[in-house]
C-alpha cells in the first residue's frame, strides 16, 4: 500500500472501514490491536483498489443515443463508483432523480454529482451579475451540487463564481474557444474555480 500524500508504502497493511464503506483507517497489521467487535478479513495477496471517480461522466440517454441503465452498469462494471455528470444533459429533475435513486440502492449506479450548464433552465438570458448570482442561488435551492460554465461576459463570470464559492458549491469550466479572449484560466481561477475542463 502507498500513501499518496507521504510516498511511504506500509507492507503489512491493515485497512479499518467504517459502517458507511468507508476507509477511517491504515495502520502496521503486525502491530494492531484487534478488538474483539471488528470483523477481520485477510486479504493478504489480494489487491484492493478504492472506488474511481469519473471527473466528468455524461450520462446516457435519448440525447446522446446510449439508455443511461447501461452506461451506470458501464461505469460500475469499470470500478467507476461516483460521477460528476457535467451540464445535467437529461435535465437537471431527472439527474437529481437518479442521484436520489443511486443514494437509496433502488438503480445499479454510481454515486451521482449533478452538475448544471451555467442558465441551464434560466427564463430569460443572463446578462448581468445581479441575474448570475440569482441563478446560481436558484441553482442551489434546486440540489445541485455545483455548475459547469462555458464562458460569459467577465463581470457575470465573476459574479457567478464567487456567489457559487459563496454558497459552498464546485465548479467546472469548458474554456470555450469563442470565450477564451476575454475570459481565460487564470481569471478562472482567480474567482474560484474548482475544476478546468478541455482547455
Amino acid at each position: 500500500m502507498i500513501d499518496v500524500l507521504t510516498g511511504k508504502t506500509v507492507d503489512y497493511p491493515a485497512v479499518f472501514v467504517g459502517a458507511d464503506g468507508r476507509i477511517t483507517s491504515i495502520a502496521d497489521a503486525r502491530t494492531v490491536k484487534w478488538s474483539s467487535d471488528v470483523k477481520h478479513i485477510n486479504l493478504s495477496g489480494k489487491t484492493i483498489l478504492p472506488g474511481l471517480i469519473d471527473m466528468h461522466g455524461h450520462i446516457g440517454g435519448s440525447g446522446q443515443g446510449t439508455p443511461a441503465e447501461y452506461v451506470f452498469k458501464l461505469w460500475m462494471a469499470h470500478g467507476i463508483t461516483t460521477v460528476r455528470d457535467p451540464s445535467a444533459g437529461n435535465g437537471l429533475t431527472w439527474v437529481l432523480d437518479h442521484k436520489k435513486k443511486s443514494a437509496a440502492n433502488e438503480i445499479t449506479a454510481p454515486r451521482i454529482l449533478a452538475y448544471t450548464a451555467f442558465g441551464q433552465g434560466a427564463k430569460d438570458p443572463i446578462t448581468n451579475a445581479e441575474q448570475a448570482k440569482a441563478w446560481v442561488n436558484e441553482n442551489k435551492e434546486k440540489g445541485a451540487d455545483g455548475i459547469k460554465f462555458f464562458g460569459a461576459e467577465p463581470h457575470i463570470m465573476k459574479a457567478a463564481l464567487e456567489e457559487n464559492n459563496k454558497l459552498g458549491l464546485r465548479s467546472a469550466m469548458h474554456h470555450a474557444q469563442m470565450s477564451v479572449a476575454r475570459w481565460n484560466v487564470l481569471n478562472s481561477a482567480r474567482s474560484g474555480l474548482t475544476s478546468l475542463e478541455h482547455w
